[in-house]
C-alpha cells in the first residue's frame, strides 16, 4: 500500500494592516478549481530562501495591494494550517505581523502569479462591526475577536492558532477548524475575560488597486462613518 507523503512546510508572513480609522485590509480568495470554496485572509504570502519575515510580510502587501508599508509592528501570532488547494494538500505556517497606515492609495503595481490571479476575488477595508457580521469564511475564524482586543489594548503578547481544512463541512463557516489557545502570558487584567468567538460576518467593498479593475460601493457610507475612501475611483483591478 502506498502512503502519501505529507507536504511540505512552507513558512509566510502575513500583515494586519490597519488605515486611520482603524479598518482591516483583507483579500477574498478562493479555490479556482472549488469556486465555492472562498474566504477572507490578511495579504501574506511565502517567505523566499534568505528573507528576512519582516520583509516578506514588506514585500508581499506591495505585491498583493501596491500599497508601500515601510514600518512593520510587532508579531500578533502565528497561525499553522493544513488545506487543500487545486487539488493539493499544503502545509503552512504564516506569521501575523501589525502595521498602520495613512496612506490608503497604491503607490506600486500589484504583482501576481497566475495562481493568484486564478484565485482573486477582491480587496477591502473592513470596520470592526462589519466583520462581525460576516458570513463569508474568515482565517482566522477568531478574526473580529482578535481585532476587538488588539483595538481595547489587551491583546495577548503571545498566541498560537492552528487550523485544519474539513472537506466534509466546507462551505460552512466552520468549514476551516481552527483552534486557539492564548498564551499564559498576556495583557489582560487580571480576572478580565478573553473576548468569546463570534459567528458570522458584510464589509464594505473599495476600488481596487492596478492592475485588477473594480467600483466602489458604499462610498456615502464610508463618508458618514469617517472611513477611509481606499483606492482612487477609476483604478483598475
Amino acid at each position: 500500500m502506498t502512503v502519501a507523503s505529507k507536504p511540505a512546510l512552507r513558512v509566510g508572513a502575513r500583515i494586519l494592516l490597519l488605515n486611520p480609522v482603524d479598518e482591516v485590509l483583507l483579500i477574498h480568495a478562493r479555490d479556482p478549481e472549488d469556486p465555492g470554496h472562498h474566504w477572507w485572509n490578511c495579504p501574506g504570502g511565502g517567505q523566499e530562501p534568505g528573507e528576512k519575515l519582516v520583509d516578506t510580510a514588506r514585500r508581499e502587501i506591495a505585491e498583493a495591494t501596491g500599497l508601500v508599508v515601510d514600518e512593520i509592528g510587532r508579531k500578533l501570532w502565528t497561525r499553522e494550517s493544513t488545506f487543500t488547494y487545486r487539488g493539493r494538500e499544503h502545509h503552512r505556517l504564516d506569521h501575523v505581523y501589525l502595521a498602520r497606515t495613512d496612506d490608503t492609495a497604491p503607490r506600486t503595481a500589484t504583482r501576481h502569479t497566475t495562481n493568484e490571479r486564478a484565485g482573486l476575488i477582491e480587496r477591502r477595508w473592513w470596520c470592526g462591526s462589519d466583520l462581525a457580521d460576516c458570513r463569508d469564511k474568515l482565517l482566522p475564524a477568531q478574526l473580529p475577536d482578535l481585532l476587538r482586543a488588539l483595538l481595547d489594548d489587551r491583546f495577548p503578547r503571545s498566541l498560537a492558532l492552528t487550523a485544519c481544512d474539513s472537506p466534509r463541512r466546507r462551505g460552512h463557516i466552520a468549514g476551516r477548524v481552527d483552534a486557539w489557545r492564548f498564551a499564559r502570558e498576556t495583557t489582560e487584567p487580571p480576572g478580565r475575560p478573553a473576548a468569546e468567538p463570534s459567528t458570522g460576518r458584510t464589509g464594505h467593498e473599495l476600488p481596487q488597486p492596478p492592475p485588477v479593475s473594480g467600483r466602489s460601493r458604499g462610498a456615502d457610507s464610508r463618508r458618514r462613518r469617517g472611513r477611509s475612501p481606499g483606492w482612487p475611483s477609476g483604478s483598475s483591478r
